[in-house]
């Protein structure tokens, strides 16, 4: 299917919402997830407001995503990031033959005497350890494959890679934190049989401490109800909160509304509570309520229609303040979609 570019990680750490609210913009994000190679098409792309300082991004407007559209997107991404047109490549771009260009930076710390064009290695996913919470165990290092360097300029190779392959390798260095290890196989070695050894070991140490890690939780004694309390588990919605949510972190738990459509008026975004997140795992927060909270919060995704949305305040914030312009910006924003709809309802009535 035809997808659309959003930007990576490095551009998605900003709050939707700053502490000068009347310095939002509309700008350009994405409205689906797709992956690298993927043609853009302006239907795919949406808007939200955001305060973005010197962040690049694409200010919207009705023609904004045409700009865009036919473009290649560069890297495999998730829905809801800013769309920059630095992510894309225009078709004109692509090297005869249907080739895609990569820069693959490369760490040569296990290779204490450098490493060179036509050097044989192995690149490694370098793996991620496990951070200890349920769920996130990390990865093994583990070796990709053998490969020939070439194209290197002591920090990164340049490759000419059919549009399949070069989908491979981008996601493999995306899932590999944006850079390969490499360890040069010695003269006359096998370079399987050394991924091999290298993958056994790897792999071993990685479950040794997935095992500590798991150990170390049951340790830990589960959150319980008190005395009159009811436990209840609600999902939340991270989408004004890119770099995610963490115990401890003081939020604003938000109404995401509803569109007005036809025979519909919807409703406008609001401000439903403030909250220290507590005992949150997996998108799912677990509260210990009397029952009359627990009604409320039981009923909450449903009643919405949809899981409620997050936003992280910073320390320090006037709560009252900011609520309030909140509120009072999604209303006139819900009003103005209103009127507009109106409006074209009557411009399509029959004279």
């Amino acid at each position: 299917m035809a997808g659309l570019l959003i930007a990576a990680g490095s551009v998605t750490g900003f709050y939707l919402v700053a502490e000068e609210l009347d310095e939002r913009v509309p700008v350009m994000v994405a409205a689906v997830d797709i992956q690298a190679g993927d043609t853009i098409a302006a239907e795919h792309l949406t808007y939200t407001l955001a305060s973005l300082d010197s962040i690049p991004h694409i200010r919207w407007s009705p023609g904004a995503s045409a700009a865009l559209d036919g473009r290649i997107a560069a890297h495999p991404v998730s829905a809801g990031s800013l769309v920059d047109m630095s992510m894309t490549l225009a078709p004109g771009e692509i090297p005869l033959g249907g080739e895609l260009t990569l820069l693959v930076p490369l760490d040569t710390g296990l290779a204490p005497e450098g490493v060179f064009d036509g050097d044989r290695v192995l690149l490694i996913d370098p793996g991620a350890e496990p951070t200890g919470a349920e769920g996130e165990d990390g990865r093994p290092q583990r070796v990709l494959r053998e490969f020939e360097v070439a194209n290197f300029d002591g920090s990164q190779m340049r490759l000419f890679l059919a549009p399949g392959e070069w989908g491979r390798w981008r996601s493999e260095l995306e899932a590999a934190g944006g850079v390969f290890h490499v360890l040069p196989v010695p003269l006359g070695g096998d370079g399987a049989e050394l991924a091999a050894q290298l993958d056994a070991l790897w792999g071993a140490q990685w479950a040794e401490a997935v095992a500590e890690a798991a150990a170390a939780r049951e340790d830990v004694l589960p959150p319980e109800a008190g005395p009159g309390e009811l436990e209840v588990v609600v999902p939340l919605n991270e989408a004004l909160a890119p770099s995610g949510i963490a115990d401890g972190d003081f939020v604003l738990l938000i109404d995401p509304g509803s569109d007005p459509v036809p025979d519909d008026p919807g409703r406008p975004r609001s401000v439903l509570r403030s909250l220290e997140i507590t005992n949150y795992e997996g998108g799912r927060i677990r509260l210990f309520v009397s029952p009359e909270q627990w009604i409320w919060w039981s009923s909450l995704p449903e009643t919405l229609g949809q899981p409620p949305l997050v936003l992280p305040v910073a320390p320090g914030t006037d709560l009252d303040d900011t609520i309030r312009r909140l509120n009072l910006e999604w209303l006139f924003g819900w009003e103005a979609e209103l009127l507009d709809l109106d409006r074209r309802q009557a411009e399509q009535a029959p004279s």
